[in-house]
């Protein structure tokens, strides 16, 4: 069994893509994955991450609701705030046991993805980040190609390395599918300066993402392949 801690460097980033991505990876390989989405917010506009996940790969492990996703909230917000407009608290002992729980059912992956950022505040004394000490599994952090990248990402895998958090690698999503002299900057020098492994540059979709076409795309990237495949 190999675990993944899925996190980006801001919301709307595309860990959801990310995680249905490798899921879509695993089952092309006949392996099984698992996902765990801790905290899911705005529930009352949008599908959740996880059947957005489920719905494009069905090969996935289907765990019980409270394991897959422990906290569902409607308002679509920083998950502190999106528990306290229902007048909750979320208890991330809670979410420990669940992840603990996840551990006894049959797969080869578990993909656990995070709500927005590193920093994000689960409650106002606990953040994201303190969640996946908490879990102790490699981080995955995905990030943007575009303008405005660099500080961003830096800044998330400063924070990763400031608390021992292993980084299992780098994703860079929505990369241009023609020359970008941007966006391939971007990339070169940030692998350089944060001096973590570069797993995959996820080109731009168009709509509609299928299962085909996660596949095709992530298929390519073999450092990406051999931190889920190898022994």
């Amino acid at each position: 069994m190999k675990q993944f801690f899925i996190t980006g460097t801001g919301t709307d980033i595309g860990k959801t893509l990310i995680t249905a991505g490798i899921s879509a990876l695993a089952s092309d390989n006949n392996l099984t994955s698992a996902v765990m989405k801790p905290v899911q917010t705005g529930t009352d506009e949008y599908q959740t991450d996880y059947n957005f996940v489920e719905n494009l790969v069905p090969e996935i492990a289907h765990l019980p609701e409270s394991v897959s996703q422990p906290y569902k909230f409607k308002l679509p917000a920083s998950p502190h705030l999106a528990a306290a407009q229902e007048k909750k608290e979320i208890d991330p002992d809670y979410i420990k046991q669940q992840y603990i729980h996840s551990l006894s059912y049959p797969y080869d992956i578990l993909l656990v993805e995070g709500a927005g950022g590193v920093m994000v505040p689960l409650t106002e004394q606990f953040l994201m980040i303190d969640l996946m000490k908490d879990f102790d599994i490699p981080v995955i952090l995905v990030t943007d190609a575009g303008l405005g990248t660099i500080n961003h990402t830096l800044l998330s895998i400063e924070a990763l390395k400031s608390r021992d958090i292993e980084i299992a690698g780098l994703i860079f999503n929505r990369m241009p599918g023609c020359t970008d002299v941007i966006a391939e900057d971007n990339v070169r020098i940030i692998s350089k300066l944060a001096q973590v492994p570069l797993l995959a540059c996820i080109k731009t979709f168009s709509e509609p993402v299928t299962f085909d076409s996660l596949v095709n795309e992530f298929k390519k990237h073999d450092k990406l392949k051999n931190i889920l495949f190898e022994n």
